[in-house]
């Protein structure tokens, strides 16, 4: 798996066993030790057709990135020991965790270390969770609450506490689109409801924080400190002065960014500005336009991601040189 071997039951132990009907329908397994080098995953558990399954998972000294399937634009590392019990019935999972993973790293950027307890009682109808990541000692995320199973739709109420978070780990979610996604987070935020598509409610600051546009060929600083309120599924960007790095000229973003589950996003945003760099581009034998251009006005951005609507009233600025080569053939 992910060019690494691993050996089941390399010790010839007879008790690890999987039993099964002739339908395949219910399967038992009796201590599975599954192991690559000096890493080892043992399982045990139980599964009922499709709608019961039973788990229960040991990890010691094992490769993160071993483990965990391809994520586009996602790389995972860290070293993961503890158990990972996962129950499901009817549809619904109910996972018993304690979890440590040493040297999370996202995308190459070193996180710190994760700790990872969610603790359910005995009819499995509450759990409590208690995530923590560290970083040289210092507490960068807290997320604490709980889990309540009500029919088949966990409810949760989570406090969650970011303090100096690194947000470039994640820079490479922007795609070629959104690049150089930078700076530091604190705030928090208070995340209830439905576990597939909760509400979040907070605040966040943000520090030494930007982005880059490489189509566009520009770069931008966000204000320092500047605020992100979160309600429901929305990021809301209040006024938030912006400069361009490269030649110092601002203009203020405002408006918000929703989305559901994390998945489908809509863009809701307004920028205006006496002048804004928005081009900065050199000639290419593809380049259908290419310069630098400033922008005096106000210009609006919104619709799903996959369909964008960009409406620009604006004049051009003082400085802008904008080229459109014309073929000879």
């Amino acid at each position: 798996f992910k060019e690494s071997t691993w050996h089941l039951n390399e010790a010839n132990n007879r008790s690890n066993r999987v039993i099964f009907d002739k339908g395949f329908q219910n399967v038992r397994v009796d201590s599975l030790v599954l192991s690559h080098e000096e890493e080892e995953i043992r399982l045990t558990g139980e599964m009922r057709d499709s709608t019961y399954k039973d788990f229960k998972m040991q990890f010691e000294n094992v490769d993160l990135y071993k483990i965990t399937p391809d994520i586009d634009k996602l790389a995972m590392r860290g070293v993961v020991n503890g158990n990972l019990n996962l129950l499901q019935q009817k549809g619904a999972y109910y996972p018993n965790t304690s979890l440590t993973i040493k040297d999370l790293e996202i995308n190459d950027r070193l996180l710190g270390n994760l700790n990872l307890d969610v603790m359910g009682n005995k009819d499995l109808s509450f759990y409590n969770v208690n995530t923590t990541l560290k970083n040289k000692g210092m507490e960068s995320l807290s997320a604490i609450g709980e889990i309540e199973v009500r029919n088949n739709s966990p409810l949760i109420n989570l406090d969650v506490n970011l303090r100096n978070f690194d947000m470039s780990a994640f820079s490479a979610l922007g795609g070629d689109v959104i690049t150089n996604i930078r700076g530091l987070v604190s705030g928090s935020a208070d995340v209830t409801g439905d576990y597939k598509n909760p509400n979040i409610s907070g605040r966040l600051n943000l520090k030494k924080a930007g982005l880059s546009i490489p189509y566009l060929d520009v770069d931008y600083a966000f204000k320092e400190d500047a605020v992100v309120n979160l309600t429901e599924q929305q990021f809301n960007f209040d006024n938030i002065e912006i400069t361009d790095t490269k030649y110092g000229t601002k203009g203020i973003l405002d408006g918000v960014i929703s989305h559901q589950n994390f998945r489908k996003w809509i863009l809701g945003l307004n920028i205006s500005t006496n002048r804004l760099l928005v081009l900065d581009t050199k000639a290419d034998e593809d380049a259908l336009y290419y310069g630098t251009a400033f922008m005096s006005g106000n210009a609006s951005i919104y619709g799903p991601t996959s369909e964008l609507v960009i409406d620009v009233v604006a004049t051009t600025g003082r400085g802008t040189v904008f080229k459109i080569p014309i073929s000879d053939t």
